[in-house]
């Protein structure tokens, strides 16, 4: 009969370092249970909750007395010992060297390294090999250890005394399970141990002296370090810890669960490691967006066959909820953090079915490809990137306004240069916004809706005619910095909303006037519903959803031409 079995790992810190505890926990409790045994893991808020169902009961970590240790030996020289029983070993130098024949290889046959690299099987030699692509976290530890080598004192001793360790381990994984089991320390193991900045980046005490050997006891609370604690922490970071350089600079970032497996974590973790990433505010966002696309195509409700797990109607960051990240600035010697912080995983809406899980993927793709025009070394650039990340960070609609607004006017800045951008499309902004009651109801709203698709003709679709020789209508450049201005004040938008609608009117009874083509005029019924809407919700909400929603995109929208009939109602 299946048992559920419950193991709780304290929220200490509040950093990555209590998701690299539960997950090396996880880890352990899959080895020991395999499997067959269901492990999942689970933020309850002050703790992280690890649940293992199956047959065996906490009886059987009795039985347990030969653990491994989970994570590899780092060979740092060449002229470095391995310590007798060592077997898993990752050869730094060795990899380095790898990685240096194989970067020459490629630089030097470019194009045509798979004809040559056939020419040279074909010839009897082997082809160079590719580097192991677990040697990108290991050259950013190295810069850090700084004489640090606590994980692989730790390893040595763990080979030496095996089975006193793994019956210790035992005895602290009831503790976790039961606190009324006590927590078996042992001065030995705690003398072995030190704290790393790697493992806690916001204690290290001390990582700026001009030589440190370890940020230590000294740099960090006594209280965080435990040998049972740090070694789950080791197996957590070797195996879950996502690595990316920048310059000299450099970044860790974690994969924060909120209720998924273990299992479907390491899957979505290697898929995410794979990736080529690379950026500082624009990694952020590539990376929490590659992982929402990641964990929705892990799901069985997008890919029956191929999914691992079922989203059972929750938001993606529902399973999952994000990414902590800390950024390290190199300091000559030294690195020092600079920044740490936590990224919200998208959750949009609910995925229940296929249909839902293709619909969150189809905006996921959108927000990536008009993300991917956007560059960082321009500094124009930067404030979209900024109010995007804090839309993802925050979960707050309006830093997705204010980013909506500015692209707007990139969209048009771009296209007067003849430069392609990819624009939002209203039926996707349309899903994200509809979950608020208050959204829903001002774009569901007829004259919102009007108004919105003449400002979308007067703007991109108008520039949209231009560069195709078609300079048939005014294009109202500045309309997005000027309603932008005043959507705070009330009075200022009605009267920037009221203009902007008797200049569109008037230009629409010029072109009928000489049998032109003509578009559907603002009724002053439009203007009352809009102006309805800036009194029930406030103007800032109703001038940024008139701008987001006139900037973007509508795949279904025709234009109307040939209409010169003016209908009762509207204004002239």
């Amino acid at each position: 009969m299946s048992q559920r079995l419950c193991f709780k790992i304290p929220r200490e810190t509040n950093t990555y370092a209590d998701v690299l505890m539960a997950l090396g926990t996880a880890s352990l409790l899959n080895e020991i249970y395999g499997d067959e045994a269901r492990t999942t893991i689970e933020d309850r808020g002050d703790n992280l909750s690890i649940e293992v169902s199956s047959d065996k009961g906490l009886e059987f970590l009795d039985t347990f007395t030969r653990l491994d240790i989970g994570y590899p030996f780092v060979k740092q020289k060449n002229d470095e010992i391995i310590p007798n029983g060592v077997d898993d070993v990752f050869d730094y130098e060795k990899n380095k060297e790898i990685e240096e024949a194989y970067n020459k290889f490629i630089k030097t046959s470019g194009k045509r390294k798979n004809k040559i690299s056939n020419k040279m099987i074909d010839s009897g030699f082997d082809k160079p090999y590719e580097p192991d692509p677990n040697l990108k976290l290991h050259k950013i530890l190295a810069s850090m250890r700084k004489g640090w080598k606590s994980d692989k004192e730790f390893h040595e001793y763990f080979i030496n005394n095996r089975e006193k360790i793994s019956k210790l381990a035992m005895i602290n994984l009831r503790h976790l399970s039961d606190p009324c089991f006590e927590k078996c320390s042992s001065d030995d193991l705690d003398k072995i141990v030190s704290g790393s900045q790697v493992l806690l980046p916001i204690g290290g005490k001390g990582v700026n002296r001009s030589k440190p050997d370890s940020t230590g006891k000294s740099g960090l609370p006594s209280d965080f370090i435990d040998w049972f604690s740090e070694w789950m922490k080791y197996r957590g970071m070797f195996k879950f810890l996502l690595p990316y350089r920048n310059g000299d600079d450099f970044k860790f970032l974690v994969i924060v669960p909120k209720d998924i497996s273990y299992n479907s974590v390491v899957s979505i973790h290697n898929d995410l490691f794979k990736m080529n990433l690379w950026g500082g505010i624009k990694l952020d966002i590539q990376a929490t967006l590659s992982l929402a696309k990641i964990l929705v195509n892990h799901s069985e409700e997008y890919d029956k066959e191929k999914g691992s797990f079922k989203m059972l109607n929750r938001r993606p960051n529902q399973v999952i909820e994000g990414l902590y990240q800390a950024y390290f600035k190199s300091m000559g010697t030294a690195a020092s953090l600079m920044n740490y912080s936590f990224i919200g995983l998208p959750g949009w809406f609910t995925i229940d079915d296929n249909k839902t899980a293709h619909e969150f993927m189809d905006i996921l793709d959108e927000h990536g490809k008009c993300i991917g025009a956007l560059q960082e070394e321009i500094s124009s650039d930067i404030p979209l990137l900024q109010d995007y990340r804090n839309f993802l960070s925050s979960g707050d609609y309006r830093h997705f306004l204010e980013f909506l607004s500015l692209f707007g006017t990139y969209v048009m800045q771009r296209r007067e240069k003849n430069k392609w951008v990819m624009q939002f499309t209203v039926q996707n902004l349309r899903r994200i916004f509809m979950v608020d009651k208050d959204y829903s109801e001002i774009i569901s709203d007829e004259g919102f809706l009007n108004l919105a698709s003449a400002i979308r003709r007067a703007t991109v679709n108008a520039q949209y005619r231009k560069a195709q020789g078609r300079r048939d209508w005014d294009i109202k450049y500045g309309l997005a910095q000027d309603w932008k201005r005043v959507a705070e004040q009330p009075d200022k938008l009605v009267i920037a909303i009221s203009e902007f609608v008797q200049q569109y009117n008037a230009e629409n009874a010029r072109h009928a006037e000489e049998n032109k083509e003509r578009r559907k005029n603002i009724t002053t019924r439009d203007l009352d519903q809009v102006l309805n809407l800036i009194k029930n919700y406030g103007s800032f909400l109703v001038g940024m959803l008139l701008l987001a929603y006139g900037y973007a995109r509508d795949v279904k929208e025709t234009d109307e031409s040939n209409s010169t009939e003016i209908k009762e109602g509207e204004i002239k």
